[in-house]
């Protein structure tokens, strides 16, 4: 029936209160038809997701910019064994979001899409937070840092790219 389109939909609770009238009828009467992309057409935009976007991003410019003083701080060369084994843990980033964007339907499942953003901005924080820590400001030179924290930062973005414009 008409009405059960209407109720097919997870509403948010700015768009509750429309649907309701859209659906079931408002002062009018009758019953109107109304899709979630209409409704949600008619929202004020949500600027407060730009700062998770930017939070975000400022971790994932770890892999980016900012790899090589990483690299740099561990004084690791780019040439060598060392520099081999940095550049394989650097590479988790790239192999984290491909299991996390694949495997996060397994791995997560029953975790509602919010929490799922929760829990990759958590990792991205933990795995940008490695090299200031451990490696700037206690001086550690264990190559561990490196693939904690890359591999943190990649299975973080893996979960936070499929799932973020579900939660907007």
């Amino acid at each position: 029936s008409e009405s059960a389109q209407c109720e097919q939909f997870e509403w948010s609770e700015a768009a509750a209160a429309k649907a309701q009238v859209a659906c079931h009828g408002g002062a009018h009467g009758g019953l109107a038809i109304a899709t979630k992309a209409d409704l949600e057409a008619d929202l004020a935009p949500e600027r407060r997701v730009l700062l998770v976007m930017i939070a975000v991003i400022q971790g994932y410019t770890l892999i980016g910019p900012l790899q090589h003083s990483f690299k740099v701080a561990m004084h690791i060369g780019d040439s060598g064994t060392l520099g081999h084994v940095f550049t394989q843990a650097a590479a988790l980033v790239q192999w984290g979001k491909f299991a996390m964007t694949l495997g996060q339907n397994l791995i997560l499942n029953g975790v509602p899409p919010l929490t799922r953003v929760y829990i990759a901005m958590t990792g991205i924080t933990l795995g940008a937070a490695v090299p200031p820590l451990c490696v700037y400001a206690l001086g550690s030179q264990w190559l561990g840092w490196v693939f904690l924290s890359f591999g943190l930062v990649g299975l973080s973005l893996g979960i936070f790219e499929c799932t973020f414009l579900n939660v907007i």
